[in-house]
Parts: C-alpha cells; sequence; structure tokens
C-alpha cells in the first residue's frame, strides 16, 4: 500500500509540475525590456495576514509598462471612464481629480495597488479592450490569469491525489486560458522572404523576445474588410532553409502562441506548366519525398539511387474547400489581389522585356491562385533532370521547395492539430533558368513571388476565410 501510495504521489509531481510549466511558460517573452524585468508580480498578505491572490505588488519599471499599455488601450479620458465605469463599476472622477491621461492612469494604478484591486484593473482591461497587444503583453509579464477559476492550485490537487488512480492522474488536465492564443501564426523560412511582410506590417507590429531562445515574434491585426474582426496573427522567420529548423521553430510557435490557424508563406520552384512566374500554390497535400528512403545500388553497381518511400501531410480540408471557391464567392478581391500584382509585374520590368516572358510563357500577364501537390525536401532544384526524376514519384507535383514538410510535421504531432495553410509563390523554374531568372533585378522575381503570396493571405484574411478564435 505504501509503494502505492509514494507511486501515486510522483504521478501527481510530475502532473503539477508540467501545470505549473504550462501557466508560466509565457513568462520567458519580453517586450522590449531586460530580463531582470520579468519577475512575477508577488502576492502579499492583506492586513487579517491571509494570503490573497488578488492582490499584487508590481515593481516600478512593471507600473511603467502598465501605464504605457492603459495609454494604449484607452487614448482619451472618456475611454478610460467608461472602462472603469462598466468593468470596475467605480467612478474615475472619485479617484482621480482635475488631471491628463498620463497622471489619471498613473492614479488609477496607484489606487488599485492601494485597494488590493490590481487583478480586477487588468481583468478589466483585457475585458473592455482584448485586442490590445500591449496589454496581453504586461499580462503575460506579470504571469496575469485572466480566469482564476480555471486554476488548479497545490492543494486542491493534493486533497484528490488518493482518491484516483494512475490512469486518471495521467488523463487528468486543466485548460488554461492565456492572453498568448492567436488568430494566424506565420511562418517564413529566409530573412529575405521575411523583410517583404515586415515592410507591410512594421508600422502595426510589436517585436516580442522569447528570453530562452533568442527568437523574435513580431504581433499585429489585420481587420477584415468585408469582418468585424481583427485577427490577431504573430509571425516569425527561421533564417535558414530546411525541413527540420523549419519543424522545430512551428513547435515553438505552436506551444507559445496557440495559434488557431498556421500559415506557411514562401517562394518555391515551378515543377509545372500549370505553375509560372509569380502563382501562389496552395498546397493541398505536402510531400517529404525524401523522409524513409533508401539508398539501392544502380544495375552497375558502380552508383547508388534513392528508392521513394515519403511521407504525406494533407491540408486542412475546410480552408482548402473555402480557398478554392475563393475566386467565385469574393471575385472582386480576388480580382483586386489580381490587379495588385499586375502593378508589381509591370514596375519589375522593362514593357518589352515584359513582353517577351509573356511570349515565352514564363509569366502571366495576370497571376493564377493554383492548388495542388508540393513536394519538400532538402534539395534546392536547378536541373531539368532532378525535377525530372522527382515527377516519377507523383506527376502531379506543382512546385518544390525545403520547408513545409517540416511545419506539416509539427503539426500533425498534435492530438488537435491546428488547420494549416501554406502558401508558396512560384520564383523560378527549379532547372537551369534559375541562375539566369535570379540574376534579374538582383533577384526581382523572388521578391515579386514572395510580395503575390503576401498580398493573397491579406486577401485571405479580407474575406473572413481563415477562422478567427471562437472567444
Amino acid at each position: 500500500m505504501r509503494s502505492c501510495h509514494q507511486s501515486l504521489y510522483l504521478l501527481f509531481l510530475a502532473k503539477y509540475v508540467r501545470y505549473v510549466y504550462n501557466q508560466y511558460r509565457i513568462s520567458s517573452v519580453s517586450l522590449w525590456v531586460k530580463e531582470d524585468d520579468l519577475a512575477p508580480a508577488i502576492p502579499f498578505s492583506d492586513e487579517k495576514g491571509s494570503n490573497r491572490r488578488d492582490m499584487l505588488k508590481i515593481d516600478g519599471m512593471q507600473r511603467k509598462h502598465l501605464q504605457n499599455a492603459l495609454l494604449s488601450a484607452f487614448p482619451s479620458w472618456l475611454d478610460l471612464k467608461q472602462m472603469v465605469d462598466f468593468e470596475l463599476n467605480e467612478n474615475l472622477d472619485s479617484i482621480v481629480r482635475n488631471s491628463n491621461l498620463k497622471h489619471t492612469v498613473f492614479e488609477l494604478i496607484k489606487w488599485a495597488e492601494a485597494h488590493g484591486r490590481m487583478n480586477d484593473l487588468i481583468r478589466a482591461a483585457l475585458k473592455a479592450n482584448p485586442d490590445n497587444l500591449e496589454l496581453h503583453a504586461f499580462a503575460a509579464q506579470v504571469h496575469f490569469d485572466p480566469n482564476p477559476q480555471a486554476s488548479f492550485p497545490f492543494h486542491d490537487m493534493l486533497s484528490h491525489v488518493e482518491g484516483q488512480n494512475t490512469r486518471e492522474i495521467q488523463n487528468s488536465s486543466t485548460l488554461l486560458s492565456t492572453p498568448s492564443m492567436m488568430d494566424v501564426g506565420i511562418v517564413i523560412a529566409l530573412r529575405e522572404e521575411f523583410t517583404e511582410i515586415y515592410k507591410e506590417i512594421k508600422n502595426r507590429c510589436k517585436p516580442l523576445q522569447d528570453a530562452e531562445t533568442g527568437r523574435y515574434y513580431y504581433l499585429f491585426e489585420h481587420a477584415g474588410a468585408k469582418t468585424n474582426h481583427k485577427y490577431k496573427c504573430v509571425a516569425t522567420f527561421v533564417g535558414e532553409m530546411g525541413s527540420i529548423k523549419a519543424g522545430l521553430l512551428t513547435q515553438q510557435l505552436l506551444n507559445q502562441w496557440e495559434p488557431r490557424t498556421l500559415v506557411m508563406l514562401g517562394i518555391a520552384a515551378s515543377l509545372s506548366k500549370d505553375a509560372q512566374l509569380g502563382d501562389v500554390i496552395i498546397a493541398s497535400q505536402v510531400d517529404a519525398y525524401l523522409e524513409n528512403s533508401k539508398a539501392i545500388p544502380t544495375r552497375s553497381h558502380r552508383k547508388f539511387d534513392f528508392a521513394f518511400s515519403g511521407e504525406v501531410y494533407r491540408s486542412s480540408t475546410d480552408l482548402l474547400s473555402a480557398v478554392r471557391n475563393f475566386e467565385f464567392v469574393h471575385g472582386d478581391i480576388y480580382q483586386d489581389w489580381q490587379g495588385h500584382c499586375a502593378i508589381e509585374l509591370q514596375q519589375l520590368l522593362p514593357t518589352e522585356s515584359l513582353e517577351k516572358l509573356i511570349t515565352r510563357k514564363l509569366v502571366r500577364e495576370h497571376v493564377q491562385m493554383v492548388d495542388g501537390h508540393l513536394a519538400s525536401g532538402p534539395t534546392v532544384g536547378a536541373s531539368q533532370a532532378f525535377t525530372q526524376w522527382l515527377k516519377t514519384r507523383d506527376r502531379k507535383y506543382l512546385a518544390q521547395e525545403m520547408e513545409a514538410a517540416g511545419l506539416m510535421a509539427a503539426v500533425y504531432e498534435y492530438a488537435d492539430p491546428k488547420r494549416t495553410l501554406v502558401l508558396r509563390a512560384i520564383s523560378d523554374y527549379g532547372d537551369e533558368r534559375k541562375g539566369e531568372l535570379d540574376e534579374i533585378g538582383d533577384g526581382a522575381f523572388r521578391r515579386y513571388a514572395m510580395r503575390n503570396a503576401i498580398e493573397l493571405l491579406w486577401r485571405f484574411l479580407d474575406a473572413g476565410i481563415l477562422p478567427p478564435i471562437q472567444l
């Protein structure tokens, strides 16, 4: 019996450690602050000596961060007054009199500290303006739990340990609502590709750094043109080619930000006449063509060849269906995307050079959105022979790249896989012409392709194709 109790206790202890990790894992993210500034808020005891969870101490730097967050979320005195009235059931005039907005916010924070209402203030602000990124960043910094009723304290857990068997303890879990959840997570492979999206979001994004990995995440919002929803987005980039690092980064992003939909943006090499320069491939399936492959001898036994095995990952069927019907259901937005890309193309090359490429059917006057199979592996394609070899595995390949399989593999590891959307725009043909195309305008077609993929994502958000988080 004692051995059984010891086993149960160890299982409980492991469960509790995992709970604490999940509860505080976002605390490693900092918002332009020193690591020393990320100390958690400290609970303190009231005059009767009881430890109250709702009474928090924050230091001077954290107080300044909260002040800035509140000023960002409530930019006018009337906005702040309504929040205090509606959510705190208090009269702002009775707390602070005859002062400017910055001083009013400062005095409101001091009032909340003096009256043990700090958690109430943060919770009220988040409720009144749930889309403000600075409020969420501050809440993460002080390990604030917006739903204390969902917590699972140590002593509550301990009281139930002996009443549960081993299987019940292993299967029990507590879902915590954290401020880290995002509508859309965006993974990009290379810095040059990320540069193009950064140009679009630099005036509306907040860079946040993970203190453990040093990884930067860029948070921003995008308001859908046909919806009332503001998509909360987080973007990051790998910095190198290859599926392994793309997979690791995807795992980190999923753990940290829990996006409802995961999008991979980037460029690819065409493997089909149906995919021309600038066209955007929407991967219906991603094939890790060299996964579990086998090296076998050729007939001469002096060389070897690869016997394909591969691992095929299928994209989310609901998103794929919405994308396939995009140009029909949202024809105005689709045509706007084509028009935008056409202007980009006209600015890219002189008219004479552009007409020659169109005549050779290397580029279209109006780009297309094509869904189909994507080959993903560790090799940069720059040979027609390589393309022909690849297509012995799947003649329906539209394009080839190096990272999407890593993203899909990471997503498939989850019991509840996230919705996935892989957008790859064609920048070359994966053959001997690759070097020639890359030299035009010092990589102009690579930039053009990447911008086409980015603009298509914006149009999907405008149309409300990607599902928002259900609050």
